[in-house]
């Protein structure tokens, strides 16, 4: 052991090169308990007066003050304890939730004392310097990758992380930035799926042209993705199948039966305070699975719809009977007639997954959106000023070790469009975590 210490952006050295007085340096030795959570012990010899060694004293309790008050409200920088095994070696944090000193009794010399330092933490070591990703598309791969608000044979609207970036060998928090690189106009609602694929190299196919689907009309339209859209018209009030799409039996392989967030987008103006929207899945003309029914928000074009199951089960099976997943509607002033213009359903993967809203006017061009799933923290840079104005919900962004990840993502304007032809810059990194080093 070459370096000790606890703290957050700055620290008190406990072992090693420019350790301070009364500080003489400590024994650390690791238990190497199992649990999410450990108890350490650390003894540290101090030499010097007494109010030196009471300073020392009261920057440990100060730390773990500062410790508890994190685990208690999330708010600010969390303390960690702070490791390097040799000058070779990287440095590691370890998270700290608790802690208290004990002053070990003995003979010892006049002015000198041996302090056993308690340390409750969490049950990993994670790199102190982040690593920045390499993430790859359609448009080219580094340490950033541009994508598009939509999906197509020309554009995507995702990135993807090899199985070799995800290190360590536990999850690791996402640190996400996503930079508004279009031409004019502030992004507002962003979201964002992470899929880890669990069988061999595979990918999830997340995006559903409304064109792909059967029923209604297509029209062809440079403003939407794949240059079409389903428009459909009905004329009952009640339930009404339609559009519906097939759940191939590969997709529904590489679905594993987890959750996806449907978000679709409308083509034209959705004007009806009174439209009802519901996805079902049928097994041929068999109901698999029924879904709540969803109101829809007028002059709001990306809109979330309730989570679905695909498969509707889990099973460890690799063939599966085709399903169809299928758009159902009803309004109550639809007598005279209604209609909707289908551009796409995103499956959005909630394994996880994040909305990030804005409190205020939204991304300015060129600002930088952050979300910090590491330290539980959402904020946004403009040049050098940094602005709290976005409020995220969801599951932690969490890459797992040595698997291949896909991250989706798809912005609003505050206006509630979503032009296709939006562009944004995306990069990831995280910490590597470890049990042991």
């Amino acid at each position: 052991m070459i370096s000790l210490a606890l703290g957050d952006t700055t620290t008190t050295k406990l072992h090693g090169a420019l350790v301070v007085a009364p500080v003489r340096g400590a024994f650390y030795d690791r238990p190497g308990l199992s649990g999410d959570i450990v108890k350490d012990s650390i003894d540290v010899t101090v030499e010097g007066t007494p109010a030196e060694i009471q300073t020392f004293c009261s920057y440990l309790e100060m730390w773990f003050t500062k410790a508890r008050a994190y685990y208690a409200n999330r708010i600010g920088v969390s303390v960690r304890l702070q490791l390097q095994e040799s000058p070779a070696e990287a440095v590691y944090h370890s998270p700290i939730l608790d802690g208290w000193l004990e002053k070990l009794k003995g003979i010892k010399e006049k002015g000198s004392a041996v302090y056993r330092v308690h340390v409750i933490r969490e049950n990993y070591w994670e790199s102190a310097t982040p690593n920045t990703l390499t993430v790859s598309n359609l448009h080219g791969s580094g340490a950033a990758a541009t994508i598009y608000n939509h999906n197509d044979a020309a554009h995507e609207n995702k990135i993807l992380i090899s199985a070799s970036q995800a290190a360590g060998d536990l999850p690791a928090p996402v640190i996400l930035r996503v930079t508004n690189t279009a031409a004019a106009g502030a992004s507002g609602v962003v979201y964002v799926g992470c899929h880890g694929n669990h069988l061999d190299d595979q990918e999830f196919d997340h995006w559903l042209e409304g064109e792909e689907g059967v029923g209604g009309a297509n029209v062809g339209d440079g403003n939407s993705s794949n240059g079409n859209y389903k428009s459909l018209a009905w004329a009952a009030v009640g339930d009404t199948w339609l559009l519906s799409w097939t759940i191939s039996s590969l997709m529904q392989r590489y679905g594993q039966g987890r959750y996806y967030r449907p978000l679709i987008r409308f083509a034209g103006p959705m004007l009806y305070t009174d439209l009802w929207v519901q996805l079902n899945i049928y097994a041929a003309s068999s109901y698999v699975y029924s879904g709540p029914w969803t109101l829809l928000t007028p002059n709001v074009a990306l809109q979330e719809l309730p989570a679905i199951q695909i498969p509707p089960h889990r099973v460890n099976a690799t063939t599966f009977l085709p399903l169809s997943l299928a758009l159902h509607a009803r309004r109550a002033g639809g007598a005279g007639g209604s209609t909707l213009d289908v551009d796409y359903l995103q499956l959005t993967s909630l394994d996880s997954w994040r909305k990030l809203t804005p409190l205020g006017t939204g991304l300015a061009v060129n600002d930088v959106l952050i979300d910090d799933n590491r330290q539980n923290q959402v904020y946004q840079l403009n040049g050098a000023n940094v602005f709290s104005e976005y409020m995220g919900e969801g599951a932690p962004l969490i890459l797992q070790p040595g698997r291949r990840h896909v991250l989706y993502l798809l912005h609003m304007l505050p206006d509630g469009t979503a032009p296709i032809a939006r562009t944004s810059s995306v990069a990831v990194q995280i910490h590597p975590r470890y049990r042991r080093i």
